[in-house]
């Protein structure tokens, strides 16, 4: 907590554009004439906390998935993570979710 009270680049207040902004390319992240411009051949991997009440508890991962096929993607996976919460780097299973991005990475080269 010290270092994140004395860090600059952390504690600041974002504006309302900040935000406007934000939510809007996360609205905009699901149309679907934006998903039809991602080339469906790169390989995409999704993971979320089953715990993670941002993500809806894995229901937005899943339809951004099911959104990414339906428009074509062939090289999509993802895992949601039992009792995962919201930072999955920094969580209980935080292992588990390296080793399968390590894995992912490995299988896609």
């Amino acid at each position: 907590v010290d270092a994140y009270v004395a860090d600059p680049l952390c504690g600041f207040v974002s504006s309302a554009s900040y935000f406007y902004y934000f939510f809007k390319g996360i609205k905009d992240a699901f149309r679907q004439e934006n998903i039809r411009q991602i080339k469906t051949s790169i390989p995409v991997y999704c993971f979320a906390g089953d715990r993670d009440p941002v993500g809806g508890c894995g229901k937005g991962v899943i339809k951004l998935v099911e959104n990414w096929r339906a428009a074509g993607a062939s090289n999509i996976r993802y895992d949601l993570y039992k009792d995962g919460r919201h930072e999955m780097m920094n969580d209980i299973n935080r292992e588990e979710v390296l080793n399968n991005i390590l894995l992912f990475i490995n299988q896609n080269k």
